[in-house]
């Protein structure tokens, strides 16, 4: 159906939609649990779910959910103070 080259750019295309998809619900996941523990009141495991959302939202470029963990990030530094 397709040819031999456009057979492997269509695949490659594929593999990393698919991978930034799983990576985008490994943010997810880590905002989710960010959120969870800080209403439990385990700050610092709060926190190290954020870092770890915001490290994949740089990766993916996901600016809207970098910004929002940055300022949570923030928020929470003078919380703890």
């Amino acid at each position: 159906f397709y040819p031999e080259s456009n057979k492997t750019v269509f695949f490659e295309e594929k593999t990393v939609l698919f991978l930034a998809c799983f990576s985008h619900a490994d943010y997810s996941q880590d905002f989710e649990l960010g959120i969870l523990h800080w209403n439990l009141g385990k700050i610092e495991e709060s926190v190290q779910f954020f870092n770890v959302a915001l490290e994949i939202a740089d990766r993916l470029n996901l600016e809207k959910e970098r910004s929002f963990c940055s300022t949570v990030l923030i928020f929470t530094e003078y919380y703890s103070q």
